[in-house]
C-alpha cells in the first residue's frame, strides 16, 4: 500500500512537473511586452521606404502604318513601400537568462506608385508636315499610354529585387527600432518575412 502511494505521489509529481513545464512554456505575456505589442500594432501602416522613379512614355499616332505624330514624355513619380503593422505576427520565448526573445513575422510589403502627372515633361516630339490626325485621337492615345506606362512601372517596381531588398532591410530596421523604443530593452529580436 505504501509502495502504491509512493508510486502515485511520484506519478502525480511527474504529471505536475510536465504540466508545470507545459504551463510555463505557454507564452504568458508580461505586461510591458503585451502593451508594447498592442501599441505597435495600433500604429497601422509604416512607410519603410520611398524611391524616386521616372516613367518614360512614348506616344505614336499613326495613319496607314506611317507615324504622323510621335512624342516622348518623362513623368516623375515615387515608389512607396509600406508594412501593415496590424498584421505583424509576434511571438516570444523566455530564455534561461531571463530575457525574452521576440520572434517577429513581418507581413508582405505593400507597394504603391504615386505619379506626378502635373510635372510631366515632353522631351521631344515629331509631327509629319501634313498631319491629318485630330486632337481627339491624340488625347485618346495619350490616355492609353498613361495607363499602359503606369501599369508597366508598377510591375517593374513590384519585380525590382534591388528595391524590394532595400525596403525589406529598412522594414526590419524600423520595426526593430520601434520595438526597442516600447519598453522591450531586455529582448532579443528575431525577424522574418511571412
Amino acid at each position: 500500500m505504501i509502495k502504491i502511494k509512493i508510486i502515485v505521489v511520484v506519478v502525480l509529481f511527474v504529471i505536475g512537473a510536465i504540466l508545470g513545464y507545459g504551463i510555463s512554456s505557454i507564452k504568458t505575456e508580461p505586461t510591458e511586452i503585451k502593451s508594447s505589442i498592442t501599441s505597435l500594432r495600433e500604429t497601422g501602416k509604416l512607410e519603410v521606404m520611398s524611391a524616386s522613379v521616372n516613367i518614360n512614355r512614348k506616344l505614336f499616332i499613326t495613319k496607314d502604318d506611317t507615324n504622323e505624330y510621335a512624342a516622348i514624355y518623362n513623368v516623375p513619380g515615387t515608389a512607396v513601400y509600406t508594412v501593415d503593422l496590424s498584421k505583424l505576427e509576434i511571438d516570444y520565448v523566455k530564455s534561461d537568462n531571463g530575457k525574452y526573445k521576440l520572434i517577429v513575422g513581418i507581413p508582405e510589403l505593400e507597394q504603391s506608385l504615386n505619379v506626378k502627372e502635373d510635372e510631366a515633361k515632353k522631351l521631344d516630339d515629331y509631327q509629319k508636315g501634313n498631319f491629318t490626325g485630330s486632337a481627339k485621337e491624340g488625347f485618346e492615345e495619350y490616355l492609353t499610354i498613361v495607363k499602359e506606362s503606369y501599369d508597366k512601372a508598377k510591375k517593374e517596381i513590384s519585380n525590382s529585387e534591388g528595391l524590394i531588398s532595400m525596403a525589406k532591410e529598412s522594414a526590419k530596421t524600423q520595426i526593430s527600432l520601434l520595438i526597442k523604443s516600447l519598453n522591450t530593452e531586455n529582448c532579443e529580436i528575431v525577424m522574418y518575412f511571412i
